[in-house]
């Protein structure tokens, strides 16, 4: 099941079905606090804000992975001067059943480097951690993926370099969005914004790439349609159960912001047209459940009311 992203708050499910939300805590100021929900009742996972604190203004999104009541993993940005974690990059943290320990090194992460996005997906059961941070005075620009194995952090890779239509390392990333997901053969599907054609204008790509073998491949083409991309464009990517890459994006449409999604049509091999979904919408999330269902959840804005609305394939 794949972990919700929005305004720096992530939710999960432990093996039995019971949801974790990991956030920033206004009770310990914007700290990093998780809470596991039963029967209608949301209880702090060992003591509140005991993980380091965000932004107020920029709100990281996290990632939280509960493998059992003493056995919980939290990962999101710090903005916390004089501890641990160098400010601005990635703390780790687990919960042992007694107490959170902070900044639990992963083998090969530079400590420094910038954690801008932090997901998190557990795929057939293993939990994943994805971190893209932008360049640094020390450290380029990166994205790295990481997995739990044997309740270990491994690398899958360290500082990705995204090769562009040309073949050749893309001369920027954009810190508007980034996201993933992983093919039942291992395969990783990126989705970037990023120069893929050393053109002025950052554009949506999906890059499909094998860990075994470091190839990467521009899914169906980079997206050079009437898009606009702007701060405001955001974007997130699912595989459905036959691995067909999907695509939601929230984007401004003249002076309409909305939210559409497309998919890799089966026979052309490129990416069908933008299919509408909402107006005045600026985010969007696509996740596939087990089942194969698939479901958009956007915020829309019709007035002065904002709310999350709920999009599924399902009859």
């Amino acid at each position: 099941m794949a972990i919700a992203k929005a305004d720096g708050v992530s939710l999960s499910f432990d093996p039995t079905g019971v949801p974790y939300v990991a956030f920033a805590d206004g009770a310990f100021t914007n700290k990093f606090s998780v809470k596991r929900v039963a029967d209608g009742k949301g209880t702090y996972v060992g003591e509140g804000g005991k993980m380091f604190g965000t932004s107020a203004t920029f709100n990281s999104v996290s990632a939280v992975f509960p493998i059992s009541e003493n056995d919980v993993w939290c990962a999101h940005f710090n903005n916390t001067n004089k501890v641990a974690v160098p400010r601005r990059g990635l703390n780790l943290a687990h919960f042992d059943g007694s107490a959170w320990t902070n900044g639990v090194a992963i083998a090969g992460r530079e400590p420094a480097s910038y954690a801008n996005g932090v997901f998190g997906r557990t795929i057939n059961g293993v939990p994943y951690l994805y971190v893209y941070g932008t360049k640094t005075s020390k450290v380029p620009s990166h994205i790295s993926l990481y997995k739990l194995d044997g309740g270990n952090w491994t690398t899958i890779f360290e500082n990705l370099e995204v090769l562009g239509t040309d073949g050749q390392p893309v001369g920027g990333y954009s810190a508007f969005f980034s996201d993933f997901d992983i093919a039942s053969d291992g395969t990783v599907y990126l989705l970037f914004c990023v120069l893929f054609n050393a053109a002025d204008d950052y554009q949506i790509g999906v890059v499909k790439y094998d860990p075994a073998t470091g190839k990467q491949v521009i899914v169906g083409g980079v997206k050079t349609d009437t898009i606009n991309m702007t701060s405001s464009t955001t974007a997130s990517m699912a595989l459905d159960s036959n691995d067909v890459p999907y695509v939601s994006i929230s984007y401004k449409d003249g002076d309409v912001m909305k939210t559409a999604v497309r998919h890799i049509d089966s026979k052309t091999k490129t990416w069908s047209e933008l299919v509408t979904l909402a107006s005045n919408s600026n985010f969007s999330d696509i996740v596939f459940a087990e089942d194969g269902t698939g479901y958009i959840v956007t915020r829309e804005t019709v007035g002065e009311d904002t709310k999350y609305v709920l999009y599924s394939t399902a009859k």
